[in-house]
């Protein structure tokens, strides 16, 4: 059995395991292919590019602009999503994006919706504290081994005779000081990251508001990961208008 701290690092790099989002014509290795994907129609242009994985969430950069006569409100928790193991079917003019979306869907509940702000802030101050009391944990168990270390070395000095088993067991009480060091480093940077999320996160965040005419607002939404998807499609609702976005995972071919 791996000790404990090993296995809280296993943990940390194991999240980033799930492949990026792309465009569905993402080519790898073309340059001037751009991840960001953009929709236009008279009232608006909507762009959408996925940012990464956290903290069971996908991150996507929005940008709205407002090129009608109106001010239109827009509230980011009522943007969906739907996920699949195959690709969506094309839509055609005047169809309707959610019952042909919805047959595909692999969700529990078919259809996500994106979290609201005040529930993203919340997440993220959890995760700041939780992170805070972690690197607390690793820390007094870090002191706690050199401390051992140090009154088990001073009693094996005190032999006349160090004998292999001895010498094995100073080997193991440092290899696991070294493994508790390392472990209280990476949580206490885990909970610096993690404080400054939570502190910027509210200026990231696409807000619930009114675009007036001529405007742009931008920023980060939210939608909930249930489980590894190779498709997934993302629908902005702005105005009378539904703004539809592909993506697949990059290496699954399409």
């Amino acid at each position: 059995m791996l000790p404990k701290p090993l296995v809280f690092l296993g943990l940390l790099f194991s999240t980033s395991a799930c492949g990026p989002l792309v465009p569905l014509s993402y080519v790898d290795g073309d340059k001037g292919n751009q991840l960001t994907q953009s929709s236009e129609t008279d009232q608006a242009t909507v762009w959408l590019q996925y940012m990464k994985s956290q903290h069971r969430f996908m991150v996507f950069d929005l940008e709205i602009a407002n090129h009608s006569q109106d001010e239109i409100p827009v509230a980011p928790q009522l943007v969906t999503f739907y996920a699949s193991s195959e690709s969506f079917a094309p839509l055609q003019p005047g169809d309707d994006v959610h019952q042909r979306s919805a047959p595909n869907s692999t969700l529990t509940m078919t259809r996500h919706f994106a979290s609201d702000p005040s529930s993203i802030r919340r997440v993220y101050v959890d995760k700041a504290r939780s992170a805070k009391v972690g690197a607390g944990i690793f820390a007094a168990l870090a002191v706690g081994l050199i401390l051992y270390d140090i009154s088990e070395d001073s009693k094996a000095a005190t032999k006349e005779v160090s004998t292999s088993r001895d010498e094995w067991k100073s080997f193991g009480r440092d290899a696991m000081v070294i493994t508790a060091v390392t472990a209280k480093d990476v949580a206490q940077v885990s909970a610096q990251q993690a404080a400054e999320e939570s502190h910027f996160l509210p200026y990231e965040l696409f807000p619930e508001c009114t675009i007036e005419t001529g405007c742009n607002v931008r920023g980060k939404i939210l939608l909930p990961i249930e489980s590894y998807h190779k498709f997934v499609r993302v629908i902005v609702p702005f105005g009378d208008t539904d703004y539809v976005f592909d993506f697949r995972r990059r290496g699954v071919n399409y």
